[in-house]
């Protein structure tokens, strides 16, 4: 794309003098010749538009005050609400608007005009603004392009203006190049055995005729232009015959660029027409015009990046569960000139230049194999969590131990075995903390005000006997003896939570709160967190699960009273690959299907909290009880969660993920079609409301 700001005078009653240079023109430069694709015109508003309803398009003319309508603006803009000395912007995507650029000042192809109108037709009425246009500056070289207004393009509606125009390529010019191969990195070429030298093959289609069945017959051939490695310079590199006017494939090469790896270069294709005379070019004899002549064909510069030497990881690994036997693989995948693999386990955090160097290198072996290819296999991870851990690989240019020229590092990647990780039943509280009784991330209690106060041990479920208690919060908004809201638990552990998929399920008391009440909370800040809370928003008694990475928040919310108050309610929420789950009493209650944020990427946390926010004392403490919080690394299923709560209450949960019945059909909406239903359907068996004629 190109792009230009001008802050000349709006309303000059002749065009500015072309500059010298480009340093204030298009980057990169319009070119002659060219054809380009508008993409968008801004304005910035002078305070006054006289258009009709004010509400208006920004029609484009070829032909002059109104004529030759070839198009608008995707959008209107309704200056009505407007403000002086913004900018406003009339969008051109995908309108098929193209610009050719001519050399000459003021006329052909190259000069638009653009008016305020309020027909989308571009029909001109009898209050629309005079002409706008913008004229496309000479001499049009290749160094030299700029763009102006001028005439009645009027300073105190338009006191500046810029637009976006991209380049585009069209069957009439040189089109559709590529330098080979192109590699899976995004660069070009071969890397020869020097690790320095690279072996590329230009290729491109000719100049097509006017009906673009066969090459434009008055081309005799084509120049090749190339940069050096370090020299943004373009220089003639070669001149190749065209020999067959029915095919436009053109290749040249394969040819060497020495000491060219890693290293970017332009390129660009002009084609060579006959003029039928004798010029002596491309030989003593021939007729095309040289080298740059206006009447050749230019095609569009190019960039291209040689290929490096030094190899390069392109994807992967991502975290991964094993399976139930504890099989699991991580993979990534490379540019072409990675040919030797190392992979590592992490212990205690990631080795970093200058930091911890204590990351062990895996060689096959015992759960290990493929430990030096792009594919790590991990066989018989233990069930109960002490294989977990977090893996990288990298990538070498040559032999490892000699060494090879090594890649960047992979992320880093967990493997974890599927299971339940937390299992908190408050059974006990001694020195002020109670046990997680699967991984040892015990919660600690905590006050948040002046005082001691802190959770204690209440009376739980009654259907959890023979548990017996809950984790009590006491933090009645606005009647806390201390400050106000103060008591929560903590988890030390900078991983809980922190998984790919995730469980949570918990038996929930509320005794009534604020917004924003957390049940669960674990995160770093405002910007990357996990929460499970009440009230979301206001006091309605939803219930919402969120996660939050970067600043950009997900979530699924229950419908309000989901949660009643003085009630003794089992909620859950699952999260896997992209759908996010919410359960109230074993049953379905929300989906969101459009979830990609996970609570590993921003993991390890350091404020893992029970009833407390990352947000602070604006959002209220958790006022009620806990009891049975169970945290699994994986998504439990809909079935498994409906299991889990008929485990304490031996009722029957409806399937509403798969619940299809009509209302028609379940009658008494008790998520079975049955005799029940048949018999009040067939008590109104042929009863008829029809109006017949006398």
């Amino acid at each position: 794309m190109c792009s230009l700001r001008t802050s000349q005078g709006c309303g000059s009653s002749t065009p500015p003098a072309a500059p010298s240079n480009v340093t204030t023109g298009w980057d990169p430069p319009l070119v002659a010749g060219r054809t380009y694709a508008l993409n968008s015109i801004s304005i910035q508003y002078g305070g006054s538009v006289t258009v009709g309803s004010g509400i208006v398009y920004l029609g484009v003319y070829n032909e002059g005050l109104g004529s030759g309508f070839i198009g608008r603006s995707n959008n209107a803009i309704d200056f009505n609400t407007a403000t002086a000395d913004q900018w406003y912007t009339f969008d051109f995507t995908d309108s098929g608007i193209n610009i050719t650029v001519d050399n000459v000042v003021g006329s052909g192809t190259g000069l638009l005009y653009f008016r305020y109108i309020d027909n989308p037709d571009g029909t001109i009425g009898s209050n629309e603004i005079s002409t706008r246009r913008l004229n496309y500056d000479a001499p049009m070289t290749e160094g030299l392009a700029s763009i102006i207004a001028y005439s009645t393009l009027q300073g105190q509606r338009c006191p500046e203006y810029k637009a976006d125009i991209g380049s585009k390529d069209t069957p009439f010019m040189p089109h559709e190049p590529v330098v080979l191969p192109e590699n899976e990195d995004g660069s070009s070429g071969t890397l020869l055995g020097n690790n320095e030298d690279v072996e590329v093959t230009f290729t491109f289609k000719a100049a097509m005729d006017s009906e673009q069945v066969a090459v434009n017959p008055d081309v005799l051939g084509h120049n090749i232009y190339l940069s050096g490695g370090n020299d943004p310079n373009l220089y003639l590199l070669d001149y190749i015959p065209h020999t067959d006017w029915n095919d436009p494939n053109v290749s040249y090469g394969p040819m060497t660029l020495v000491n060219a790896q890693g290293k970017t270069f332009k390129w660009k294709v002009e084609e060579v027409m006959d003029s039928g005379e004798v010029t002596n070019y491309p030989n003593v004899g021939g007729t095309g015009y040289p080298p740059g002549d206006p009447n050749n064909i230019m095609g569009n510069e190019l960039r291209f990046t040689a290929i490096g030497a030094n190899p390069q990881i392109l994807s992967g690994p991502e975290h991964t569960l094993t399976n139930l036997s504890g099989t699991a693989t991580l993979e990534i995948t490379t540019g072409p000139i990675a040919n030797n693999f190392g992979w590592y386990k992490v212990v205690g955090v990631k080795d970093t230049p200058g930091g911890e160097t204590d990351d062990i290198k895996l060689t096959d072996g015992g759960i290990y194999s493929g430990t030096t290819t792009t594919t790590l296999t991990l066989t018989g991870v233990a069930s109960d969590g002490s294989d977990d851990a977090q893996y990288y690989c990298i990538a070498y240019n040559g032999d490892p131990d000699i060494p090879g020229t090594p890649s960047t590092s992979s992320p880093t990647a967990w493997v974890w075995y599927p299971r339940l990780v937390n299992h908190y039943l408050f059974e006990t509280l001694e020195a002020g903390v109670t046990p997680d009784m699967v991984s040892g991330y015990d919660l600690v209690m905590m006050s948040n005000d002046t005082g001691t106060d802190v959770p204690v041990l209440d009376a739980g479920v009654p259907e959890l006997a023979p548990q017996a208690y809950s984790l009590k919060f006491d933090n009645p908004r606005g009647t806390d003896p201390n400050s106000a809201d103060a008591q929560y638990a903590q988890v030390n552990e900078g991983w809980a939570g922190g998984y790919k998929d995730i469980t949570i399920s918990v038996w929930v008391y509320s005794r009534g709160g604020s917004n924003w009440n957390r049940i669960l909370d674990f995160g770093n800040n405002t910007s990357n967190y996990m929460f499970l809370c009440v009230n979301p928003g206001s006091v309605n008694r939803s219930v919402r699960f969120a996660v939050n990475v970067n600043g950009t928040e997900q979530s699924v919310t229950s419908p309000a009273e989901a949660l009643p108050d003085n009630t003794w309610t089992h909620v859950a929420a699952t999260l896997t690959g992209t759908t996010a789950r919410l359960y109230i009493n074993g049953e379905l209650v929300a989906t969101n299907t459009s979830f990609t944020n996970e609570p590993v990427q921003y993991g390890p946390t350091t404020q893992n909290w029970l009833g407390r926010s990352q947000w602070g004392d604006g959002d209220g403490y958790f006022n009620g009880s806990l009891d049975d919080l169970k945290i699994y690394n994986y998504a439990l299923t809909t079935e498994e969660i409906a299991k889990e709560y008929l485990k304490v209450r031996e009722e029957w949960i409806c399937n509403m993920e798969l619940y299809n019945l009509p209302d028609a059909l379940d009658v008494n909406d008790d998520c079975v079609f049955d005799l029940s239903d048949f018999a009040s359907i067939a008590a109104r068996w042929l009863e008829s409301y029809r109006i017949y004629p006398d």
